[in-house]
């Protein structure tokens, strides 16, 4: 499993540049770059698409070695010592201004957009599960929801990492459902893990056949900027789910669980675990459904 490292850092503090390979540019230690497009096979370049990443300089130089095939480089996001910055705490912003991209769609292994460095990196290309690692800090989606496509998000300190996030399509999370999108590919449990999670709109939570678990968690609306989760009544665990829940907090006082545990999944022959939660919201029955394990 890839893992991409995550900070979240003020954009008065930031700056990367699209890489000079005349040698006409001397670089300095922690200056960041990316390769220009045109460099790529997609755009009509040589190089592999795999090496559109971003870049850290760690020892001075104005090589014209590409920063993937140089030790005057590492790959931004490698390690704790060298993340990938969150700027302003975007993780859906597409431009030069900020490096982390996680596009909403979601089968993203389909699709590319002009910034392909997170997901692309920590799935090695759609081809392994991938995790994300989270710095302390408040991080958003800029209204734009996020895929949960093979990844993994997780706390680097349990407790001190705040996502805000209103969802796409119809649901808050989304993507990583139980069909292979490479044959032979086994979808790991999307682990969410020591993360707080401040949901706003009116979309489901959880879309149909999800692989997913949250692991010391907060789902709550409340002090989301996005206002707060007034979904008439929303639905867990059910619809070919694998939901697994252990040690989370659930908090939306605003709206009403109407179903849990309906036609829930296995995952790789195993039952999903709820133990030590707290549910914060109201019960209540619509139609033929009812609000417990109805028919699991």
């Amino acid at each position: 499993m890839a893992k991409v490292y995550i900070e979240n850092i003020p954009s008065s503090s930031y700056l990367r540049t699209v890489w000079d390979g005349t040698g006409g540019t001397n670089y300095v230690i922690n200056d960041r770059v990316s390769l220009s497009d045109s460099t790529f096979v997609r755009f009509g370049g040589t190089v592999d698409d795999s090496k559109n990443r971003i870049y850290v300089c760690v020892n001075n130089n104005n090589s014209t070695d590409y920063p993937f095939n140089s030790n005057d480089w590492v790959l931004a996001g490698s390690s704790e010592e060298y993340p990938c910055y969150a700027v302003d705490g975007s993780i859906n912003t597409n431009n030069l201004n900020n490096e982390v991209y996680l596009e909403f769609e979601a089968d993203r292994y389909k699709g590319y957009g002009s910034n392909r460095f997170t997901w692309r990196q920590a799935t090695a290309d759609g081809t392994e599960n991938g995790e994300l690692i989270f710095g302390d800090g408040e991080y958003h989606d800029n209204g734009k929801g996020f895929s949960i496509n093979l990844l993994s998000f997780t706390a680097k300190n349990p407790g001190k990492v705040t996502i805000s996030t209103v969802g796409n399509y119809q649901f808050i999370f989304q993507g990583n459902n139980s069909t292979p999108v490479i044959p032979g590919l086994s979808r790991d449990v999307a682990r969410m893990t020591g993360v707080k999670f401040l949901v706003s709109g009116s979309k489901n939570l959880i879309s149909a056949n999800q692989i997913i678990g949250f692991y010391s968690c907060v789902i709550t609306d409340t002090g989301a900027g996005g206002g707060q989760y007034n979904r008439s009544s929303f639905t867990l665990g059910d619809n070919g789910q694998f939901l697994e829940l252990k040690h989370t907090l659930l908090d939306l006082r605003n709206t009403t669980v109407n179903l849990i545990g309906n036609s829930a999944a296995l995952h790789n022959g195993k039952k999903a675990v709820w133990e030590n939660c707290t549910f914060y919201t109201s019960a209540g029955t619509t139609a033929n459904q009812t609000p417990l394990f109805y028919g699991g």
